[in-house]
């Protein structure tokens, strides 16, 4: 059995697909999916996937290092910064890309990995 850091870390590793498909209900909670909302919602999924092969790899051994620990804080920070950014490639964010941002933000510190 792991430490308490990795015990979280696989717990994300779970939850990692809960926030997409919570991402996506809020998407599709107007019936549209609008193509800001494409664009984002396929990036953060994207980065989402590059989170889960990242944090199998640091749990494989059982123990979660101070260096990794690290890392998934950076990554967890990359994956909003980067989703801002994309949102806000033609200038601007629209109130569906921020709710997106939004419940982002929320679900990833959830996780509680950061902590």
């Amino acid at each position: 059995m792991g430490d308490d850091r990795t015990e979280k870390a696989k717990l994300a590793l779970t939850t990692l697909f809960t926030i997409m498909e919570k991402l996506d209900a809020l998407a599709d909670s107007d019936y549209v999916y609008t193509d800001d909302e494409i664009i984002l919602f396929d990036h953060i999924n994207a980065n989402l996937d590059h989170y889960f092969v990242l944090l199998e790899k640091f749990i494989e051994d059982n123990v979660i290092t101070d260096e990794e620990l690290d890392e998934m804080k950076k990554f967890e920070k990359k994956i909003v910064e980067d989703a801002k950014s994309k949102a806000f490639e033609d200038g601007k964010i629209s109130e569906d890309e921020k709710a997106l941002l939004d419940k982002l933000v929320v679900l990833l510190e959830a996780l509680g990995t950061g902590k």
